[in-house]
């Protein structure tokens, strides 16, 4: 992994009022929209941005991903690997804590956007007076309605059948409402520990408290 300040579009240095890290979850589905984010970023002007993703032609921070039993060496994305792969993914990123707090003592950036399955980073910004955004690819939506704090309360995992109405307060005259059970099963493992890890609900919900602001993809 390698982090690149992303400067060629963002207009002269001594113009910059804002300095943002982007750190996203390593997969593509996760990647592009923080790439389109920091695209958008860059075009208001006055704006830095500093993405920490693949390896590309101008590294100037290198996050190694330490080594997971389980985990192919050299693994960099999701692309590379099984679903089980992906949650040993999510263990190798918790091993870059140092190298991310390291990252943000060095650039002190004004703000870090973060993915959804590390809540350390806005635990570690907090620390150095930095503030933090859990941003999420996902429509506000599909958020509610599968990722309300309300799901999986007291590490009860939700059924396939539970899921498949939308939890207390969901407006009923969304279309989403409800979804067939046979969908609503699919969701079941976001709420499922791999590894003894924290489940990806749990993440999720972790970011949103740990956070300064949420910002969602429309």
């Amino acid at each position: 992994m390698a982090g690149v300040d992303a400067m060629a579009a963002g207009g002269d240095e001594a113009g910059e009022t804002l300095h943002v890290v982007l750190f996203p979850f390593l997969a593509f589905g996760h990647i592009n929209p923080f790439a389109q984010l920091a695209r958008s970023l860059l075009a208001v002007g006055g704006v830095r941005v500093t993405p920490c993703c693949l390896r590309t032609a101008v590294a100037v921070v290198a996050l190694h991903l330490p080594r997971v039993p389980g985990l192919p060496e050299g693994t960099e994305s999701t692309a590379e690997v099984d679903a089980d792969g992906a949650e040993l993914l999510k263990l190798a990123l918790d091993g870059t804590r140092p190298q991310v707090e390291a990252l943000l003592a060095r650039l002190r950036p004004d703000v870090v956007l973060f993915d959804f399955v590390t809540p350390w980073v806005a635990d570690a910004a907090r620390r150095l007076g930095v503030r933090s955004a859990r941003f999420s690819i996902f429509p506000a939506v599909s958020g509610a309605y599968f990722m309300a704090h309300g799901r999986g309360l007291y590490g009860a995992r939700p059924t396939a059948e539970e899921l498949a109405s939308a939890p207390e307060g969901f407006p009923l005259s969304s279309p989403l409402s409800t979804v067939p059970t046979y969908q609503a099963a699919h969701f079941t493992h976001i709420f499922t520990s791999f590894h003894g890890m924290p489940s990806t609900h749990d993440r999720s919900v972790a970011c949103h408290n740990a956070c300064d602001a949420l910002v969602i993809r429309t």
